[in-house]
């Protein structure tokens, strides 16, 4: 919980910007915010998070594996292309969201300080 001088200079430090970047630094906070308490962003960059989302994305690549290297006799195309489709966009949308997604999130949450400080003229490192 922030102490009263804490209270005030960021008050001033609003208080000395104009309206545009005023909001846009309550943008940055909010969507701060919002993505600690309503997503999983903490949780999925922790090392048990990491863990688990690398052993599902290595048992979709191993699943694909050996659906190629089984025999489809039997089986109708249609539902082996249906297959291939959606194990190609699990793995699609898996490195999607690890190589953008997540380490974005987390660089944004850790930079909303850094923002902040630059606008009270003070280095955050």
């Amino acid at each position: 919980m922030p102490d009263h001088s804490e209270w005030l200079e960021s008050r001033d430090c609003f208080l000395n910007q104009d309206a545009l970047a005023t909001f846009e630094i309550l943008k940055m906070e909010l969507k701060s915010f919002y993505e600690v308490f309503y997503t999983k962003v903490l949780a999925a960059n922790s090392a048990w998070g990491v863990l688990i989302r690398s052993l599902a994305y290595y048992n979709v690549l191993i699943a694909l594996i050996m659906f190629c290297l089984n025999k489809k006799e039997g089986i109708h195309g249609v539902d082996v292309r249906i297959t291939y489709s959606l194990l190609a966009g699990v793995i699609v949308l898996d490195s999607a969201s690890e190589n953008r997604c997540i380490p974005g999130l987390v660089r944004e949450y850790r930079g909303s300080e850094h923002f902040m400080a630059s606008f009270r003229g003070v280095s955050s490192e």
